[in-house]
């Protein structure tokens, strides 16, 4: 097939579950159709962010799927897997001409979120928790649908070193997104994660020299390194550094290993997942916190990963739009440590869904 014009392309056939992701790196994208394929040595994980998801991900929840097709991209080759399927034609309309959407709510609102802020603040100060993420979800009702190929371009043109994934459960369940967050990349023996936290606004912060920012960074590294002292030697940590994949910077450290032994995709997430950087630190206190959320995560901060043939990756499902139903949703999370201010942190949750925003009013015109 190599008459494909665009892998991206394929999301606009109208059949359901459908995949895809496009690496942070360029250097891969794949789509897969459909579930309860025979393709040997490939499979997708998704998983969602808890066990107290809401019925309408539930199928989200830890679940392998092998699909029935594949198309995969490295560079200039493709290679199909399963059954065939053909690339559709694009439309040279206007796709999002019919879609409408308004907001309707915010969950938690400002008074909500001052609460929950004070109450994780009251846990630090016992020494309870060191850290606590917690998420705010903007609420738009819709009708229509997003038009999956434009939101990916966008995401792609306005992103820098991000993922572009795209889950398409039914036609009513559906996120799509710009993640520059990878929970492990496992390839031979070599297994590497990533500690993504600590946040400002593009060029308004010092990063590297906030103590903030440092701790909370810390903390994500300190349970990954835990976690894979498990099944790896010789850990290695880079010093932290700045990435800036949009409007917004943040820290980051690169972790890697020599895996003991081979472990399957679903061995390792469960180890790593959730980390301090989606749920808080210690993890079990975090998630026993995080029951006081007012609404169920769905996919958001949850995960999405490969295994084909010795590649395992996973990335960590933020920065998106999720439809659920009639509605369309983003969610975004910031981290409350013992020097969190309430403005602050409300502050971050602001500008970490402008890009998604941006897109709306763009569309909206």
């Amino acid at each position: 097939m190599n008459n494909i014009h665009d892998v991206k392309n394929f999301l606009l056939l109208n059949k359901y579950p459908k995949f895809y992701l496009k690496d942070r790196s360029k250097q891969f994208e794949f789509f897969a159709l459909g579930e309860n394929g025979n393709i040997p040595h490939f499979k997708l994980l998704l998983q969602g962010f808890d066990q107290h998801i809401d019925n309408s991900w539930k199928q989200a929840i830890k679940t392998t799927i092998i699909p029935q097709s594949v198309i995969f991209k490295t560079g200039e080759n493709i290679v199909e897997l399963g059954c065939k399927i053909s690339e559709p034609t694009p439309k040279t309309s206007t796709l999002y001409t019919d879609m409408q959407f308004s907001e309707i709510d915010l969950f938690p609102n400002y008074e909500l979120y001052s609460k929950l802020f004070n109450k994780v603040k009251t846990a630090i100060n016992k020494e309870e928790l060191q850290k606590i993420v917690l998420a705010r979800k903007r609420v738009f009702s819709l009708r229509g649908d997003l038009n999956l190929i434009d939101a990916a371009n966008y995401l792609e043109s306005n992103t820098s070193n991000c993922y572009i994934y795209c889950i398409c459960l039914d036609s009513r369940h559906y996120c799509i997104g710009a993640t520059p967050e990878r929970l492990f990349k496992q390839s031979g023996n070599v297994i590497a994660s990533e500690a993504v936290a600590g946040t400002a606004e593009k060029g308004k912060d010092d990063i590297l020299n906030t103590s903030k920012n440092s701790h909370e960074n810390d903390l994500v590294v300190q349970h990954i390194v835990q976690q894979m002292q498990l099944i790896s030697t010789n850990i290695e940590i880079s010093e932290p550094y700045k990435i800036t994949p949009s409007n917004i910077s943040h820290l980051k450290c690169d972790i890697r290993g020599k895996l003991k032994e081979y472990l399957s995709i679903e061995h390792i997430s469960g180890l790593l997942h959730p980390t301090p950087a989606m749920a808080g630190y210690p993890r079990k206190e975090a998630m026993n916190f995080l029951e006081q959320e007012c609404f169920a995560r769905g996919l958001y901060s949850g995960i999405f990963g490969f295994e084909y043939e010795k590649l395992q990756e996973v990335l960590v499902l933020i920065r998106g739009f999720f439809v659920n139903n009639n509605n369309l949703e983003i969610y975004v999370g910031s981290g409350i440590v013992n020097t969190s201010s309430l403005e602050d942190e409300w502050n971050e949750l602001n500008f970490k869904e402008q890009l998604l925003l941006n897109y709306l009013q763009f569309i909206k015109r």
